[in-house]
């Protein structure tokens, strides 16, 4: 006991927060305190006239922490550093929105702390711009249509411009904060920007490798190197819309071209692209060219509607198990649409091949 108690005394820092959200009025009664690395609590507090003020010991300082109103709000409403600094987290009911209802942040405190709140308030903007711009397009489309060829290519080259101004934010902020947990917010929030060369690259002899918060990020370069070029096939077996079984080996390493299509019938951006994976199935099966499709539904009814809606005549396989699918377990698949394109040796040729680029390489392997 008296080991445990010096430990707690060696190792535990103090913490304290000062909150205000005006406006917030007498529903919010409550604060919680967690850390975002973890998605774990910390603590909460009681809130009085919509104050309150944040103190204890923690003894993993400093650590990405968030403040939310609820328990289980994963990534809460602001992001900062929680460390031995006193801090000031203030909202700005002006800019109240359903996705945060508290409004905006304002942090006070470390130094460390200001420079994340610059990168987060830029982070934030890039976002509000990409939610418009997705907001625009579906306003743009009749109910129940599909965007054309030419708003689809609008909306990529301005979404594209939004996520390579990020990128190139954090990388200065990944660079610049690289001793500290600005740069793991960084990796945290844009992980899906940076090519996986870069990403293995800067994690080498970085000293938070090991956060729980890259957990995801991990899995996505083990994911990569499954999907790389030259890589061999992973053999999985799986049940059709009639309940027969299939191996993966049953298509693939037998001579043709052969794309695993992960995909989902409540998947807009899969729904979205499948016309292109249509015309490549319908112009290149003859040469050589097939598709098996392994669906991340766990609806059956469901499944079996969106493979009709889509005329998809290829192969169809699912287990039904939404994200914990076998196949999207053995390949570490953590975002859909996905697809791995093999060779006649079984090999990876290529990965994510949307739009144009799946027919283009097609033209290429089977001309």
């Amino acid at each position: 006991m008296l080991a445990a108690m010096l430990s707690v005394c060696v190792y535990a820092q103090r913490y304290a927060i000062d909150f205000y959200a005006p406006g917030a009025g007498a529903d919010l009664q409550k604060v919680y305190l967690l850390n975002a690395e973890t998605n774990s609590l910390i603590d909460s507090f009681a809130v009085s006239h919509e104050r309150a003020h944040l103190e204890g010991n923690y003894a993993a300082l400093p650590v990405l922490a968030t403040i939310a109103p609820t328990r289980y709000m994963r990534g809460g409403y602001v992001t900062f550093i929680l460390d031995s600094e006193n801090t000031s987290v203030e909202f700005d009911a002006a800019k109240r929105s359903q996705q945060n209802p508290l409004g905006g942040a304002s942090i006070k405190g470390s130094a460390q702390n200001q420079r994340l709140a610059a990168v987060v308030d830029s982070f934030s903007a890039h976002i509000a711009v990409l939610q418009k711009l997705s907001a625009d397009l579906r306003a743009a489309i009749p109910e129940g249509g599909q965007p054309t060829e030419a708003q689809i290519n609008e909306y990529r080259q301005k979404a594209g411009a939004e996520e390579e101004a990020i990128k190139t934010d954090f990388q200065q902020a990944m660079q610049t904060e690289r001793a500290n947990k600005v740069s793991l917010y960084c990796l945290m929030q844009a992980s899906d920007i940076f090519d996986t060369e870069y990403l293995s690259n800067y994690l080498e002899g970085y000293a938070f490798a090991d956060s729980p918060a890259l957990k995801r990020l991990q899995a996505q370069l083990e994911s990569a190197k499954l999907r790389a070029p030259g890589a061999p096939f992973i053999d999985f077996e799986m049940a059709d819309q009639a309940g027969t079984m299939h191996k993966l080996s049953d298509f693939v390493g037998k001579g043709k071209y052969v794309m695993v299509d992960f995909w989902a019938s409540w998947c807009g951006p899969c729904r979205q692209e499948m016309p292109n994976v249509k015309a490549a199935y319908e112009h290149f099966h003859d040469k050589g060219f097939d598709i098996v499709a392994v669906s991340f539904d766990n609806n059956r009814d469901a499944w079996l509607k969106g493979i009709a809606d889509l005329g998809m005549t290829w192969t169809q396989l699912s287990d039904l198990q939404g994200w914990n699918c076998a196949a999207g377990q053995l390949y570490k698949i953590h975002a859909i649409p996905c697809t791995i394109l093999f060779g006649p040796d079984g090999k990876v040729v290529a990965s994510d091949l949307r739009g144009e680029a799946l027919a283009k390489m097609l033209e290429e392997k089977l001309p």
